[in-house]
């Protein structure tokens, strides 16, 4: 194919359903992440920008595109890691360093092989067959891979929880940058591959949720133990993208509960913290004595990501339950064994923060929210059963 040698100045964004829909659930997620702290904390700038580089993100069209905002979205971390290198918090960053620099590498060849090719602004749907080579496809599914913090390129994913405020990542994990562009182009360019080699990419994936969520399990840090829970649920996404049209449908609803259900979770455990000091999963807190409206929101939410009957996560299981036993029976029952193990967690981490006896004793009108402040919660609550209940209205509207 003739290279075309006009570089394109001009970025390329699409309005297809999937790019809407992912955009409205980040921005639902992003408002979300305000309660209950706005009124106690004044959010840094990167924040906002962490924000508008992920819709940069969704809406990418083209190569170029997504490669310039999927670069400035990780340069932020990548220079504070940088100016800290020589602190303890920039010690341990090497991960993130390392891992990025090489995706940025790795990612900028594919961008000059693109150009070489005159697909520079092609979309990402639209490559050609003879782009998928053996070597792109592996650089590709790399930076998919280690952009979601998909085991075994994931070790960067707790440097970031434990360097930033909890709003921060769960902004910049919440764009998805690994599954967009998973979604977007490479699902598209395994078409025509052969099955086996879509079923290691699940098998991975569907490793990196179980180690992900045996090293929430075992994690003392409440805060590192939820970033790593969202990042198992993450990889079993991308196992049901893989799963045919049912599965996607699956990973679909599995993105919306996940994105509600998770930032809540993460913000009533960063209220929590401030007001009672919550640094261990390894004794009981008694919570649920002094905040009874957090532990009820806390638990409903939960349930919704264990797939509990008459929730909306419920439809979603049962949707990639069903989607990776067509594909291969063992398939279905690891994600079984995953989603499981997820159940065990969350269940943990409950009865750690809001069971047993409480170690203070501080007034319970103290520290328990507001109704008016818990209404964002209640309408999620609401949705996930109205949804869970009647799965054909959300089921129906999905690109």
């Amino acid at each position: 194919m003739e290279a075309n040698h006009n570089i394109p100045f001009i970025l390329d964004f699409d309005l297809t359903p999937f790019s809407i829909f992912v955009a409205i659930i980040y921005c639902l997620s992003f408002a979300l992440s305000l309660f209950p702290t706005k009124e106690h904390e004044n959010l840094r700038p990167q924040f906002l920008t962490f924000f508008f580089l992920g819709l940069g993100i969704i809406f990418s069209n083209s190569i170029f595109t997504f490669f310039v905002f999927w670069s400035l979205h990780r340069l932020i971390p990548f220079v504070y890691f940088l100016k800290n290198f020589g602190q303890d918090s920039g010690r341990k960053a090497g991960s993130y360093i390392l891992a990025h620099l090489l995706g940025f590498i790795l990612f900028s060849y594919l961008v000059f092989q693109s150009y070489e090719m005159n697909l520079l602004t092609t979309s990402l749907r639209n490559y050609p067959t003879d782009f998928f080579t053996l070597p792109h496809l592996m650089i590709l599914i790399f930076i998919s891979f280690m952009s979601q913090g998909i085991f075994p390129f994931h070790q960067w994913g707790t440097d970031l929880i434990s360097s930033f405020s909890w709003q921060e990542v769960s902004t910049f994990l919440i764009s998805r940058s690994g599954i967009i562009l998973f979604y977007k182009m490479i699902i598209p360019g395994l078409s025509s591959d052969p099955l086996s080699f879509q079923l290691v990419i699940m098998i991975i994936t569907i490793v990196s949720s179980i180690y992900w969520i045996c090293m929430a399990m075992i994690e003392k840090n409440i805060h590192k133990a939820i970033g790593m829970f969202y990042l198992s649920q993450a990889s079993l996404i991308i196992t049901g993208l893989q799963a045919g049209p049912v599965g996607v449908k699956g990973a679909l609803i599995q993105m919306v509960v996940i994105s509600f259900a998770s930032t809540a979770m993460w913000s009533i455990t960063h209220y929590l913290d401030r007001e009672f000091k919550l640094n261990s999963q390894t004794s009981f807190h008694g919570l649920a004595k002094y905040t009874p409206r957090l532990a009820f929101v806390f638990i409903m939410m939960a349930f919704s990501v264990i797939a509990l009957p008459l929730g909306l996560g419920f439809a979603s299981e049962d949707l990639l339950v069903h989607a990776l036993l067509e594909q291969a029976h063992w398939l279905g029952l690891f994600h079984i064994l995953a989603a499981c193990l997820n159940g065990i967690f969350i269940y943990q981490l409950f009865g750690k923060i809001f069971l047993g006896t409480p170690k203070i004793d501080i007034p319970q009108a103290n520290f328990d929210l507001p109704y008016r402040r818990l209404i964002p919660y209640y309408l999620i609550i609401v949705f996930f059963l109205a949804t869970g209940l009647f799965p054909q209205w959300i089921i129906g509207i999905l690109p």
